[in-house]
């Protein structure tokens, strides 16, 4: 697919408010797709990210890159795992810049469905939220079409075990700045939850 579609690759800079809200219609077409017959979940799509995968929060990576983040985030094991068992549609699993194909900053489309999994549709908005930031998140809102508070709390409520995930996979790559950018996340989406 990434050869028939024109463009420049995105990054967090280049991406603009428009191009967000673009994506925003595409996904809402991709997560009303009919799943009948399909079966899938979020840990299909994450590595170590608690409590999708059981391990237990304190042997996570994150205990040792931010020791204060485990009690924080204990308490919201249960509302995570309703947000995750939500009735699912076609995710594309990985909708942040990098995967945006931009011409004169428009949105040209969306490439790398290989993370395409059967799951929450507010997974794909909590993945553009830690990987693209807040703005980003908020602009593809304002194109996906109506998203109540439910939605936005599920958003927030994926966020974590989407910045778990990426706080693994960094520390097997040795991805020290990676760490510090979810856990600046992490404190992020506690603090919207507090509020």
């Amino acid at each position: 697919m990434d050869s028939y579609i024109g463009g420049e690759d995105g990054t967090i800079e280049s991406v603009g408010a428009a191009a967000w809200s673009a994506l925003g219609g595409l996904l809402a077409k991709l997560h009303r797709l009919p799943v009948d017959g399909l079966d899938g979940t979020a840990e299909t799509r994450l590595q170590q990210a608690w409590p999708i995968h059981p391990d237990r929060l304190e042997a996570h990576p994150v205990a040792h890159a931010a020791p204060y983040l485990p009690p924080l985030l204990a308490p919201f094991r249960d509302a995570i795992l309703a947000a995750a068992a939500r009735p699912g549609g076609i995710a594309h699993g990985d909708p942040a810049a990098y995967n945006l194909r931009l011409e004169g900053g428009e949105l040209a489309g969306l490439i790398d469905f290989n993370d395409v999994f059967v799951g929450p549709p507010a997974l794909d908005m909590a993945w553009i939220a830690v990987y693209s930031g807040q703005a980003a998140a908020e602009a593809t809102l304002s194109g996906y079409g109506e998203a109540g508070a439910a939605f936005l709390t599920d958003v927030r409520l994926l966020s974590i075990p989407v910045a778990l995930h990426s706080i693994g996979r960094a520390a097997l790559l040795g991805q020290p700045d990676r760490t510090a950018r979810m856990v600046r996340s992490l404190d992020e989406t506690l603090k919207a939850l507090r509020s």
